[in-house]
């Protein structure tokens, strides 16, 4: 039987999104009943950017980068970026979701993941503190979205 597997490779074009600084950047938004949340950045040397390996914690600058775009997600991705992660929402149509992506120098958005199954946790770490606020919104939005499921919802009497 011949194998079905040929040498290792990618399974699309590397894609170059980072601006003239030379950081990749990753944008995490959360999507609950329709709406995007931002919930971190991570800004990286290497294009395999994960929040972990990003190297945030030893540094002020990239911490405070982020502190900036959670404070005000549409300065730092433009109107157009907003509105294109709402169409998003829109199209995944989940009650809960979340996209990983990077921004073009352009603008456009590159995808890297979007799926129900994106992580939200309170930060203990000292100098990520400044992240609970977004986690706090977002889980404020998942009980206000499930309280409205529920509304009206009885218990079938067996």
């Amino acid at each position: 039987m011949r194998s079905c597997v040929t040498d290792p490779g990618y399974v699309t074009a590397f894609i170059d999104y980072r601006p003239p600084d030379g950081w990749f950047r990753k944008y995490r938004f959360i999507f609950v009943d329709g709406c995007p949340y931002p919930y971190h950045l991570a800004i990286s040397r290497d294009w395999l950017v994960h929040y972990w390996t990003a190297g945030m914690a030893g540094d002020r600058a990239r911490q405070a980068e982020e502190q900036r775009f959670l404070a005000d997600p549409e300065a730092e991705l433009g109107t157009s970026g907003v509105t294109a992660l709402r169409a998003i929402a829109a199209r995944m149509a989940l009650d809960f979701g979340g996209i990983d992506f990077g921004m073009m120098p352009d603008g456009r958005i590159v995808v890297f993941e979007a799926n129900a199954t994106m992580l939200v946790h309170p930060e203990l770490a000292p100098h990520f503190a400044y992240r609970n606020h977004a986690v706090t919104a977002i889980q404020q939005a998942f009980r206000t979205m499930l309280a409205s499921r529920l509304k009206g919802w009885r218990r079938d009497p067996a």
